[in-house]
């Protein structure tokens, strides 16, 4: 069987790639993830650099109208989704909010812009 590919935030997508002058919602900042309208795709959500030692108990994503997701699932320190539904030309944003082993909730937002992989 043929496993899906993770996308992990590897560092910033170039401002070439994106942007022009007047583009400033594409721009500033950067997105975070390229996503597919085309394809269902995992995500990875690294969050061990916010949690100070603890770990995830509970998450739930907050998504902009047109993105879905299905089959969260949770590590000590990651959050991972499948997502889909993106259109041409969107930029959306993923808030991941997330519970912490010592009661803290916490979120932190994402952004995606899509593009042919």
């Amino acid at each position: 069987m043929q496993t899906q590919p993770v996308f992990e935030p590897t560092g910033r997508p170039s401002w070439d790639d994106y942007c022009e002058p007047r583009w400033d919602v594409l721009c500033n900042p950067l997105p975070d993830f390229e996503i597919d309208p085309d394809s269902t795709q995992r995500f990875r959500f690294p969050l061990a650099a916010d949690l100070d030692g603890e770990t995830i108990v509970d998450a739930e994503l907050v998504l902009e109208d047109g993105l879905s997701f299905s089959d969260l699932s949770l590590g000590d320190t990651t959050v991972s989704v499948l997502l889909h539904g993106a259109n041409w030309g969107g930029l959306y944003r993923v808030t991941v909010r997330y519970t912490t082993s010592d009661g803290q909730v916490i979120d932190k937002t994402y952004r995606f812009v899509t593009r042919e992989l």
